[in-house]
């Protein structure tokens, strides 16, 4: 037989499951299909023309990765004279502190790779404001890479981890879970300023040329 006591705690903390059930805000729904965003992202950016990329760093693909992304693209480009770029473009329309965009700092050393010299930039956009973005050196068994990321959370861009999870934190203290984007780029390394270069001209190329559906999903809207 329960005593009054045990009766009494029992019953808070069933009230207190579904309080935080009934606050769980919904799950966003992707305002752009898997063929629209293909379409979107140009197989054409500048010079580079879209290739079928070989060998790069993907999402993982259990059952967390696909809810993480609702929607990504992944290509190498290629341009004569010049190191190929990939170009991991993904979106998910919800984000939470289970399903978070996967920064490098977690998708590179689980496939073998050590991060180095990272740093942040601040990468004029066209309109004249700027995108806060991360720039990091990759290394593996004698390869280098130079990564240029930058991401989306509702309307913000964080630099980290900590930040995107702060954004998270926001979005569900008023009920109103966050979507978010990531768009990384990376190149073989020769030299790491050129490589970087490479990359920002890259990406600035990329926002011109990309639809407005797609750009809206990228930069949040109005994009």
């Amino acid at each position: 037989m329960l005593d009054r006591r045990q009766f009494l705690g029992g019953s808070l903390l069933l009230a207190g499951a579904g309080a935080a059930w009934l606050a769980q805000p919904a799950p966003g729904k992707a305002p752009i299909s898997q063929r629209g965003l293909d379409a979107a992202i140009p197989s054409a950016i500048g010079a580079y023309r879209a290739a079928t990329a070989t060998e790069i760093v993907l999402p993982p693909q259990d059952e967390v990765g696909r809810s993480i992304y609702d929607r990504y693209v992944a290509r190498a480009y290629l341009v004569p004279d010049r190191p190929p770029i990939v170009a991991l473009i993904a979106y998910g329309a919800t984000q939470d502190y289970q399903l978070q965009l996967h920064r490098p700092e977690s998708c590179y050393p689980a496939s073998g790779w050590s991060l180095q010299h990272s740093r942040q930039l601040r990468i004029p956009l066209a309109n004249g404001d700027v995108l806060p973005a991360v720039a990091v050196e990759a290394r593996r068994a004698g390869r280098r890479e130079q990564i240029l990321v930058w991401t989306r959370i509702g309307d913000r861009f964080p630099v980290d981890s900590w930040g995107e999870r702060w954004l998270i934190l926001q979005g569900a203290l008023r009920r109103r879970l966050p979507d978010g984007a990531i768009v990384r780029l990376s190149t073989p390394m020769g030299s790491g300023d050129d490589a970087l270069n490479n990359l920002i001209d890259f990406n600035r190329m990329l926002l011109a040329s990309t639809g407005a559906p797609a750009r809206a999903l990228l930069l949040g809207a109005p994009a």
